[in-house]
């Protein structure tokens, strides 16, 4: 696929052309010191979406129509700086051109460059005898037109990559696809911590249905603190993770422990809209044992302490989320602009500007999905996966679209994991068994713990025989369960 100057200048080049048309006009007043007349509401309705939104498909579309609608006679208005529909025409064609090449479609821009060349003669005499004094429309429409036929020239011959770039580019490349497949490692660790975790938490709630079916009554704990031991084994778990090499590439690590923070929140959230409000305490208080100064999750725990409407909760707790979310979505913003003023367009600096957005758009890859949805922001964005095919170029869009669709997928499900992961450590430590402190208990606890524990050793003895490891291994963790939470019997549970 052809890359186009625009897309080889990338970014940085775009974003000096983006006044390009007002730039063109200061100089023509500065040189004649007569005023050029000025865009018209359309015109400069189209200059908006494209410099303002960002959005550089709307904007050609818009361009194109505006040069390509027959032209309606401006009105005159004495002593005041009118537009003219002609010269619109010229540089709505003209900025048609640039927005093309800049989402790839060269072919719409060689026609909007092609309509200048055929139109130019006519509309510049037409001006020229409605504007008779206007040197300073003179200098405008030559720098126009000599711009214009720049680009079409360029448009024509493709410049090929010297074996230094192209060397360069193949490295970044291959570097990325490292990435990936070091990406993929982590996946499959993370899995497998998934499902370790995720038995041990079943045979333990397995255990306690077996002990309340007795008649024993037992109770667990229904908040993590926000300090203390299992605070700190929480965080040392999330201090495992940040350590996985998740986001190689990229210029700044991931912040797991803020990620899952903001996750927990929002699952009490959920909880809420679900009228849940024991399990929304549960979750804000692994949120809290993650960061225990959070000051969206204080407010929600203070909220839930108090009790009151769940809908108010639900509304308070969310509206400080949202406010969080704008904070951050602003904080990314600047990180996104930052990313795409690069050295992209320089000779021998391709693929440093390559690899910079590559790896920016591995960090978005983590983002929460509310706060990248954000319309400015998904826009830049779009802008820096686009930048990344622009860069490659010669042959490198299909394997660069595959890195970058490929790191969205394992990313995104690495991070999900990671959440799976520490929902289900967490759940575990609230799996602390303690007997009630009613005095009425039937049975004898004791003597139900122990016939259970005996009807485990049995069990045991048979899996044994038949050389089934994995159930084996269930009912191991059960007996060894059942000593930590019975330690008064410890030495009954684990004997003959």
């Amino acid at each position: 696929m052809y890359s186009s100057p625009v897309l080889k200048a990338g970014f940085s080049t775009l974003a000096i052309a983006v006044a390009g048309v007002f730039v063109l006009e200061s100089v023509a007043i500065g040189a004649g010191g007569v005023s050029v007349p000025g865009p018209g509401v359309a015109f400069t309705r189209a200059w908006r979406t494209e410099n303002l939104a960002g959005d550089f498909s709307q904007a050609a579309e818009a361009y194109e129509r505006l040069y390509k609608v027959p032209a309606k006679a401006a009105p005159a208005k004495t002593g005041s700086k009118v537009s003219s529909s002609q010269l619109d025409r010229l540089r709505a064609a003209y900025r048609a051109g640039l927005c093309f090449e800049a989402i790839g479609n060269v072919r719409r821009a060689g026609f909007a460059y092609q309509w200048i060349e055929r139109n130019y003669l006519q509309i510049s005499t037409e001006l020229h005898s409605k504007y008779p004094a206007g040197r300073g429309l003179r200098d405008h429409l030559s720098l126009l037109s000599e711009r214009c036929a720049l680009r079409s020239r360029r448009l024509k011959k493709p410049h090929a990559e010297t074996e230094v770039e192209k060397s360069a580019l193949n490295e970044v490349v291959r570097e990325f696809e490292d990435y990936n497949r070091k990406d993929k490692k982590i996946l499959e660790g993370f899995r497998q911590q998934v499902h370790e975790v995720r038995w041990r938490v079943s045979a333990a709630d397995e255990l306690v249905a077996q002990l309340r079916r007795a008649g024993v009554d037992v109770i667990s704990p229904d908040r993590l603190p926000s300090s203390g031991e299992d605070a700190e084994t929480l965080r040392s778990l999330v201090m495992a993770l940040q350590k996985s090499e998740v986001i190689q590439g990229a210029d700044s690590p991931l912040d797991f422990s803020s990620y899952l923070k903001r996750r927990f929140l929002h699952r009490a959230l959920e909880a809420l809209a679900r009228e849940e409000t024991d399990r929304a305490g549960r979750e804000v208080s692994v949120s809290l044992a993650l960061d225990n100064d959070y000051i969206p999750a204080l407010r929600l725990q203070d909220a839930l302490g108090r009790g009151g409407s769940i809908s108010f909760l639900s509304e308070e707790a969310r509206s400080s989320v949202l406010r969080q979310q704008k904070l951050q979505a602003g904080e990314v913003r600047v990180r996104a602009r930052g990313y795409l003023v690069s050295d992209a367009g320089v000779p021998d600096r391709r693929a440093r500007a390559l690899r910079k957005l590559m790896s920016a758009s591995r960090i978005f890859c983590c983002e929460p999905e509310a706060v990248i949805e954000e319309g400015e922001l998904a826009q830049l964005i779009k802008r820096i996966q686009l930048g990344c095919l622009r860069n490659g170029g010669l042959g490198r869009e299909e394997s660069i679209e595959t890195l970058l669709g490929t790191a969205r997928e394992q990313l995104g499900t690495i991070l999900g994991q990671a959440e799976e992961l520490v929902a289900l450590f967490s759940r575990s430590l609230f799996q602390k068994v303690a007997l009630s402190s009613r005095v009425d208990l039937r049975p004898e606890p004791m003597t139900v713990v122990l016939d259970l524990a005996g009807a485990i050793k049995n069990e045991m003895a048979t899996t044994g025989e038949q050389g089934n490891k994995s159930r084996l291994e269930r009912l191991k963790f059960k007996l060894d369960r059942l000593e930590g939470w019975f330690p008064q019997w410890k030495e009954s549970i684990g004997g003959p």
